[in-house]
């Protein structure tokens, strides 16, 4: 399981993009704080003060619609300080390596926390559960990000990889499309997606298929709008994907399901549900200490001296080996 697609996105991961990655996520109703609903493209309403042709490549005709429904993402996640929910992540295997899929289950939590004009976003990601070609296994997972230290721990194995994403005071936010490895789906800025990729908004079930299997999904589906993002030749996402869909609640702009084509031919998708927003959440949800008694190991950005850990260390700690990426 690669940390950067689980994660990113969405969120999460949701999980990976206003885009990248495939994790989204998020909850409530939005539309008494001015955003109006909408579904589908035909919903997709003028944005007061709106111009798209300023972000849109010159050579390119504009999509209205794309560019307003970008409008609604990079306002999204407005007064959004936490959410929770419950997340399933897939990966879909093509012929040539072997088929088959696996299936993560798990819960997810996220945390917008502002101080003095900045904000320090954190994520958690919970995985209990795995099923791979229908077999289920109790295998659990975790993936941590406290705003500086990303923490991933194989419960199984009691083993840990830290990996410091940002080094104190530098200021870099790794959850912003092009700063860092782990974009949100929600807020980020209309220019840096369109300069990234071409953004589309197909029907809202395109993509979907439509067998018997598919009808509780396309019927949760109904009242979302969907974004297409093919990244642009020579972006950093084009190394990784070849498509991006995400579709979002035409109540609050706010992410609930995910696909992603990737360059290797694996497929994956991430679906939220029980979505909870600005939930209770405390410092200990977010903690990238590992378990007491585990071994791993945790490396600093380059540059730093790194050492060997063992569990039980702080938030911040000593610089290590490589970061170990399960799956």
């Amino acid at each position: 399981m690669n940390v950067e697609r689980v994660i990113g996105g969405v969120m999460a991961a949701v999980v990976l993009v206003g885009g990248v990655g495939v994790v989204g996520v998020r909850g409530d109703d939005a539309a008494g704080k001015g955003v109006p609903p909408a579904t589908g493209a035909e919903g997709a309403k003028p944005v007061e003060g709106a111009k798209p042709s300023e972000v849109a490549k010159p050579t390119e005709a504009v999509d209205m619609a794309a560019m307003n429904v970008l409008d609604r993402l990079e306002a999204a996640d407005k007064d959004l300080k936490s959410l929770s929910a419950t997340i399933q992540y897939v990966r879909q295997f093509p012929e040539i390596q072997g088929g088959g899929s696996h299936t993560w289950r798990g819960e997810l939590k996220f945390q917008n926390e502002v101080k003095e004009g900045k904000a320090t976003r954190r994520f958690a990601v919970d995985f209990r559960e795995m099923i791979v070609d229908e077999k289920k296994r109790d295998e659990r997972q975790t993936y941590v990000f406290d705003g500086q230290w990303l923490l991933t721990e194989n419960w199984k194995e009691k083993q840990f990889s830290r990996y410091e994403l940002v080094r104190d005071g530098e200021g870099q936010d790794p959850m912003k499309l092009g700063e860092g490895p782990l974009p949100l789906p929600i807020g980020q800025k209309k220019a840096d997606m369109v300069e990234r990729f071409v953004v589309s908004v197909p029907g809202v079930l395109e993509g979907i298929g439509e067998g018997e299997e598919f009808a509780d999904l396309r019927k949760l589906l109904e009242k979302t709008t969907q974004i297409k993002l093919t990244p642009r030749e020579g972006t950093r996402e084009s190394k990784d994907f070849r498509e991006i869909r995400v579709w979002y609640r035409s109540a609050d702009w706010l992410p609930i399901f995910a696909q992603s084509v990737n360059t290797d031919e694996t497929k994956a998708e991430v679906l939220l549900v029980g979505l909870a927003r600005n939930v209770e959440v405390g410092a200990k949800d977010f903690s990238t200490k590992p378990q007491e008694g585990w071994t791993g190991e945790s490396r600093r950005r380059p540059g730093a001296e790194a050492a060997p850990v063992s569990g039980g260390g702080g938030g911040g700690g000593a610089g290590g080996g490589g970061v170990k990426k399960p799956g």
